[in-house]
């Protein structure tokens, strides 16, 4: 009987070094420019906090890549078990723990270049003041801007250009784990024709850490369950949307001519904000800054998706089928954004599909 118990128990373990090159994207990424409004810190420093000189100074803003990346680096622990019991027959559960920790993350800037130039030049900060290069931020004279000159609009040491690109900065720590249980059997057992299946996946993050790296910014935030948010995601995207808990439940019927599937979808709610956030009632706040801003509402919703599928068999080579994406045509939740988050919710609603396959 202990035997018994011993077959029916997997466990498995990996510990691995991973790297990731840049791709071409962040390396040479086709630059195109646009015009943006830009808070002076410079202007600021010199106009004796005259914001209406300096606040939304328009430059021209260049996206460009960023061909002296490195690699990034992680080091990637798993531990896991399998369970297929001998008394249940068509069972078999798993659970695994992961934890990934990444340095040298490519990530675009967190703030401003001229925030953090500046923060390097009145701060001493030796990691920002590399962002005072004129690759970076481009003046009409072709000096490194400095404190002497404030890089007004119409000063020698105009801001004329800013240069947004990914840089090895950022570090990454998470974990967390995810459990899969499946269940197949046989209806005849009871005078039915088909058979039944029924899986459950389940994804938990504990924590998603991100650090900056870059003195003068945010440093270790905690953005488990931080869901605000929106548009689509690209490669310069550092606006991370993670699920504490990600659910995801199905179930199937299938005989010789025909099946049903039903499938739920189950996001968990969070907050709008990174977990460093302060909720506060209007008038009682404390002072709002860069590292704890502060709400006076901070939630996001969980949501649940309902998804329904069929099949029919019109002979051994052909099958029909249809599927209704979110059949209750369940909205997205407020993320505190005006753009619906469309990387991790359903922004377009019921959808229908219909199809043939053919098999040989």
């Amino acid at each position: 009987m202990r035997a018994g118990r011993l077959r029916s128990i997997r466990l498995r373990a990996l510990q691995s070094r991973d790297i990731r090159a840049p791709n071409l994207s962040e390396l040479f990424v086709a630059p195109f420019g646009f015009n943006g409004g830009v808070n002076n810190d410079f202007c600021l420093q010199n106009t004796n906090g005259n914001a209406g000189l300096c606040n939304n100074q328009q430059v021209h803003v260049l996206n460009t890549g960023n061909p002296l990346l490195k690699s990034e680096r992680a080091q990637t622990t798993e531990m896991g078990v399998v369970w297929q019991p001998d008394f249940i027959p068509g069972f078999q559960a798993s659970v695994d723990y992961y934890r990934i920790g990444l340095k040298g993350a490519i990530n675009p800037l967190p703030v401003s270049p001229v925030t953090l130039c500046f923060l390097g030049a009145t701060q001493g900060l030796a990691g920002a003041q590399i962002f005072c290069q004129q690759d970076v931020i481009a003046t009409a004279n072709g000096h490194n801007i400095s404190l002497a000159e404030d890089g007004r609009t119409g000063s020698p040491n105009a801001i004329t250009q800013l240069s947004i690109k990914a840089f090895n900065f950022a570090a990454l720590t998470t974990d967390g784990f995810d459990l899969e249980a499946s269940y197949t059997f046989d209806l005849q057992e009871y005078e039915v024709p088909g058979t039944f299946n029924a899986r459950s996946l389940v994804t938990h993050t504990s924590k998603f850490i991100v650090d900056s790296g870059i003195p003068g910014t945010p440093r270790n935030v905690e953005l488990a369950g931080a869901l605000g948010g929106g548009g689509n995601s690209s490669t310069y995207n550092s606006n991370f949307t993670v699920l504490n808990w990600k659910l995801q439940e199905t179930q199937s019927y299938q005989n010789d001519v025909w099946g049903i599937n039903l499938t739920e979808r189950w996001d968990s709610g969070g907050v709008f904000a990174n977990r460093n956030a302060v909720v506060c009632a209007p008038g009682t706040c404390p002072a709002s800054s860069f590292q704890s801003p502060t709400y006076n509402f901070d939630k996001v919703d969980s949501i649940l998706y309902l998804d329904v599928g069929a099949n029919w068999n019109v002979s051994d080579k052909t099958q029909l089928y249809t599927k209704v994406d979110n059949a209750a045509n369940t909205r997205p939740p407020d993320t505190g954004s005006q753009i619906a988050n469309n990387t991790l919710y359903d922004v377009i609603g019921r959808m229908y599909r219909v199809g043939v396959r053919f098999s040989n």
